[in-house]
């Protein structure tokens, strides 16, 4: 029988290892998906619309038809396909995924195969989805050493870069090469990877032995734990490889295999026969009915791991469209404005620096830079000056090197007497630092130190503002509440205090309960702007989103 578990299950379990690396995160195409990267379904879709222009059929290329049009023309080249006999009969069925080692056979060599995946990878551009972010942030965080994929795209070193992370890559001629306990991060690409010619693609050869993958993989289902995400398991030999370790004679040695998958409980009959197998083994654990993008979300959110999608720019211009909306609306930002202050006698040094900039963020920079120098000259130790040094290398983007100067203040000997008034500030600003990065439990620890020795309704609002990111929400409407008991009039905090209310209301499973909830909500935040001006009013967007 098929033993299901939920997320919180598994994020439990990754918790109690620690950052110890034991867990191991196989990738299949599905991870990929909502980074607009095509499904095996896709590329034979590509490749047969190719060859059926080559035939002097008319027509725009795949790529650049509109949704529409694309399924007209799948049609067509299918039916034509189907006539020619460009696939075998026997291969014809629901699922014209099946027939991507078939058709991908029919390119010449290798480079033109390698030449044609890049192609299809450049439709969409470089785009990060939140599955490949999130796997990025296990990875850096030291819960995941080892990735292994069948997909030839590199979304997570891409991620892993942003986070200024980098990892061994290992191809099938060097997979020999992985270790079980690694010292740095490796990735494998099981048929390869993007502009690389040592791909495996047709039916012999993702169906022949990847040099070393068994010598890996054998003990490492002994000793690690394996994640399956967004893999169908299908005939080839990566999956005929693992299903035959994990049913010879003692197998996991009680440790748990987890698949995730995107077919709901009801639709097991469509899982792959290999699939299936493994599923009903002992120790496997599904987890069912998950896109690869919800279930990194919820798996990093778990108490314990407490990461999430870094407060930054340049990843929100990197995701597609419809996730970049929802980073917007999902991901709240600390508001570090109220402890940006420059401190004691080196204060109006750094102040002049900054004024000299007029908003040049590099220029501010190297002015920041010459007032830290000059103003710790022999006094090496002095808490105030690398306060002020943080403060400007936070306002201009600096943050690892300002969350470098906060963890120096915050690290002192409490019995120093200048540290201490300093303290409480720098914790605070090192929690907002770590919330930029999607380090959220960590944040929540610098929060709740600040708070303990002084508290103040910002680091009440932001310690709230993380608890809100990784969805505890109940959690972040105390800390507003506690913020607006010290300071009624914060804005910031009212403004997420009904930001944490409208997505409590929304959980509500009673459709006309959760209705009323909303307008309730609504009505009391056009109150307080119409008592406010300078408050805003988000509930009317909210109420057309529901209607939609």
């Amino acid at each position: 029988m098929v033993k299901t578990i939920t997320i919180n299950q598994l994020g439990n379990a990754i918790a109690r290892e620690g950052k110890r690396g034991k867990y191991i995160f196989w990738l299949g195409a599905g991870t990929s998906a909502t980074a607009g990267v095509p499904l095996a379904e896709g590329i034979v879709d590509r490749l047969l619309d190719r060859e059926w222009r080559e035939l002097g059929n008319v027509g725009e290329p795949y790529a650049t038809l509109s949704p529409g049009e694309r399924d007209q023309r799948r049609a067509e080249v299918r039916k034509w396909a189907q006539q020619t006999e460009r696939v075998p009969s026997q291969l014809q069925g629901e699922d014209w995924g099946t027939l991507y080692s078939h058709c991908l056979k029919n390119l010449p060599g290798q480079v033109d195969r390698s030449i044609f995946i890049d192609d299809c990878l450049k439709e969409t551009g470089p785009q990060l989805n939140f599955a490949a972010i999130l796997m990025a942030q296990l990875i850096r965080a030291g819960f995941v050493r080892t990735v292994l994929t069948t997909n030839f795209d590199s979304l997570v070193e891409g991620a892993l870069q942003l986070l200024s992370e980098n990892a061994a890559v290992r191809t099938p001629n060097d997979i020999g090469q992985l270790r079980i306990d690694p010292t740095f991060p490796q990735i494998a690409y099981l048929h390869g990877k993007e502009k690389a010619y040592d791909l495996r693609n047709t039916d012999d050869e993702v169906r022949e032995n990847i040099p070393g993958f068994t010598r890996f993989l054998e003990p490492a289902l002994t000793s690690e734990v394996l994640v399956v995400v967004g893999y169908r398991g299908g005939d080839e030999w990566p999956m005929n490889r693992l299903e035959q370790l994990l049913t010879r004679p003692g197998r996991l040695a009680g440790r748990a295999l987890y698949w995730v998958s995107h077919e709901k409980e009801s639709e097991y009959e469509r899982l792959s026969p290999a699939l299936r197998r493994v599923l009903d083994l002992p120790e496997t654990r599904w987890l069912p009915g998950l896109d690869a993008d919800k279930f990194f979300v919820e798996l990093c959110a778990c108490q314990g791991i407490g990461l999430g999608i870094p407060r930054d720019q340049t990843f929100e211009t990197r995701l597609p469209p419809s996730l970049a909306r929802r980073y917007s609306e999902d991901y709240k930002e600390p508001d570090s404005t109220r402890f940006l202050r420059l401190r004691g006698s080196t204060g109006p040094a750094f102040k002049d620096a900054y004024s000299r900039s007029q908003g040049d963020l590099a220029r501010a920079y190297s002015d920041f830079h010459e007032a830290y120098l000059q103003a710790r000259g022999d006094r090496a130790t002095d808490y105030e000056v690398h306060f002020n040094y943080g403060v400007g290398l936070m306002v201009t983007r600096r943050y690892l090197p300002a969350l470098k100067k906060f963890e120096f203040v915050t690290g002192v000997d409490p019995k120093d007497v200048e540290a201490p008034s300093l303290k409480p500030e720098a914790l605070s600003l090192k929690g907002d630092l770590l919330q930029k990065s999607g380090r959220y439990e960590e944040a929540m620890g610098a929060y709740r130190q600040s708070a303990s020795s002084r508290e103040s309704a910002p680091c009440l609002n932001n310690w709230g503002v993380a608890l809100h990111n990784l969805r505890r929400y109940t959690e972040a409407k105390e800390k507003f509440e506690q913020a607006l008991e010290l300071e009624a009039a914060y804005r910031e905090a009212k403004r997420n205090w009904f930001a944490a209310e409208r997505k409590l209301a929304g959980a509500i499973e009673d459709k006309e309960a959760q209705k009323a909830k909303l307008a309730e909500i609504a009505d009391r935040e056009r109150e307080e702007s119409e008592s406010d001006p300078d408050f805003g009013f988000t509930g009317a967007v909210f109420e057309e989103r529901q209607r939609r």
